[in-house]
């Protein structure tokens, strides 16, 4: 695939520049004109063999495909097809459509594609407009490869498997992260709550004491209450009247 005359008309394009003003020129080139398009994907083309993308750190050890999907979100299949398509159909691409080109790729085959483009040449040639895109699907049509098995689907790219791999790692490392705190606050308020009946039962404990102390004190007052009772009567009934004698006790 690699194109060595294509590679050195880009090398003095692109040689001399930082790969941040490499970037920069092929993101301002992504958008829907033919030739801002072309420019964007020759850009690409370059950076990948003149392996220079793995001037960025982070793609040092990386293939090129990872870095154009990851970098740019462009497919390594759409990439492949539209350097090829530009590269030999340019001019065609530019009246037609890239889309077009690949559709002919797709349904009648890429060894036909060249036969396909000139019908379409000599028509509009001969009719002395562009066809239109319904007349272009009818010469496809006519063109079109031998209806065959579907293919089995090849699954994502080694690429793509990884950056979804990488999403996912992600995700569950946000997961275990939200577990661990949320396993560090419960454990938080379980101490809490045993905190709580810990005082609880000291308050408890505290309170029984006070308790027996209030009882045995109430005991020890009815004793002294009852023993003090005989005392009261007897001085009651000897109370002693003013100037009188005071008896024997009292001379004593």
């Amino acid at each position: 695939m690699k194109n060595d005359k294509l590679i050195e008309q880009l090398k003095k394009k692109y040689e001399n520049k930082s790969l941040k003003e490499v970037e920069k020129s092929i993101d301002s080139f992504n958008t829907k004109s033919h030739e801002s398009r072309k420019s964007f994907i020759f850009g690409f083309y370059y950076l990948r063999f003149s392996t220079r993308y793995k001037e960025d750190k982070r793609y040092k050890a990386t293939s090129f495909e990872t870095y154009a999907l990851e970098r740019h979100n462009i497919r390594p299949t759409t990439f492949r097809n539209e350097v090829k398509i530009f590269n030999r159909y340019d001019k065609e691409a530019k009246a037609l459509g890239i889309g077009v080109i690949r559709k002919i790729e797709e349904k009648c085959t890429p060894k036909k594609t060249p036969s396909v483009l000139r019908q379409i040449a000599a028509i509009e040639k001969e009719v002395k407009r562009p066809l239109d895109r319904q007349q272009i699907d009818s010469v496809i049509w006519d063109n079109r490869k031998p209806d065959t098995e579907k293919k089995a689907e090849t699954g994502p790219t080694k690429a793509e498997y990884r950056l979804d791999l990488n999403r996912v790692k992600l995700e569950s490392i946000d997961k275990d992260k939200l577990i661990g705190e949320q396993a560090d606050q419960i454990d938080k308020l379980q101490k809490t709550v045993i905190a709580k009946d810990e005082m609880v039962a000291e308050y408890a404990a505290s309170y029984a004491s006070l308790l027996k102390q209030y009882e045995k004190l109430a005991l020890e007052h009815g004793a002294m209450k009852k023993a003090a009772d005989p005392l009261a009567g007897f001085f009651k009934s000897n109370s002693f009247k003013s100037g009188g004698d005071p008896g024997p006790v009292a001379r004593v």
